[in-house]
């Protein structure tokens, strides 16, 4: 069941709420007319970073006009309604919250990697699938590295040469 989106606003929940959240998925979120931030969830109320100062949870709820959840489960367990979730959380978690989403019944967007763990790796990609034949449900892994200049580059001599070469 994708959305119409000339209907209404896809409902969001970021989950993480670290330097790649606060610097990149929430302020772009929050501009796109088509998209709605409607949870955070993060178990840390004062996320920490060593490259950049981070919002505190309560600040960035104000900042985005939405309620903050310290787990899923408990996003989950609200009366909110969600559309979708971008995952940018540590990558160990990745496959238990896209494995959530997804049973829930929701849209999935997932920072890489997609796990740590290759038997999970294939245990999600099975359950995306399937999500994706019975209900309709995206399952994506945003990886924007592969649209850059020094990757097509990098793609374009693998497929000219037929092989990598030495390293």
């Amino acid at each position: 069941a994708f959305l119409i989106m000339s209907q209404r606003r896809a409902r969001i929940a970021v989950l993480g709420a670290g330097w790649w959240s606060q610097g990149w998925h929430l302020p772009h979120l929050s501009r796109h007319s088509e998209a709605e931030i409607v949870a955070i969830v993060e178990p840390n109320p004062h996320p920490r970073s060593a490259i950049n100062e981070l919002e505190s949870t309560a600040a960035l709820g104000e900042r985005y006009g939405c309620p903050v959840f310290s787990s899923l489960a408990d996003a989950l367990a609200s009366p909110l309604r969600l559309d979708g979730l971008l995952v940018c959380t540590s990558h160990a978690s990745h496959f238990e919250l896209g494995i959530t989403g997804l049973r829930a019944g929701l849209h999935v967007l997932m920072e890489k990697p997609m796990t740590t763990d290759p038997e999970e790796a294939l245990g999600l990609a099975a359950a995306a699938a399937a999500a994706e034949r019975d209900q309709g449900l995206a399952f994506l892994i945003n990886n924007t590295a592969n649209y850059r200049a020094q990757s097509r580059a990098a793609a374009a001599l693998v497929r000219e040469r037929r092989r990598v070469g030495r390293v």
